[in-house]
């Protein structure tokens, strides 16, 4: 009789596991909502050197737009090299939206293009 007592508590034991799961999961859906998406913008100007600024940021944040404000292409190539370079390695993606903005993202953010 005990074996049977056991067993029938045993589904219960299931499943007041599975609701405290789902309940972890549902609490940490609703705190991720909460969190607000930044968007950081640095305009650089020519003779600026805000590199380190911008990769300490994309290491915290999602999204960077970097733009070269006064700068030509020749100017601004190295520094976009670096950028690119470093964004990479921390496993992000840069684009180019149009010149002079640069678009700086973490791998868990996507890109959705709309025409």
């Amino acid at each position: 009789m005990g074996a049977a007592m056991s067993q029938d508590r045993e589904p219960e034991k299931i499943f007041r596991e599975i609701e405290e799961e789902v309940q972890k999961l549902l609490k940490k859906e609703k705190d991720r909502r909460r969190e607000k998406t930044v968007i950081h913008y640095f305009g650089l100007k020519r003779g600026d050197n805000l590199l380190n600024d911008i990769l300490d940021t994309a290491r915290e944040d999602d999204v960077i737009l970097v733009s070269f404000e006064d700068a030509n292409l020749e100017d601004a190539k190295e520094k976009v090299s670096v950028l690119a370079k470093r964004i990479d390695e921390m496993g992000g993606k840069a684009y180019f939206i149009k010149w002079p903005t640069l678009l700086l993202m973490k791998k868990d953010v996507q890109l959705k293009i709309h025409r």
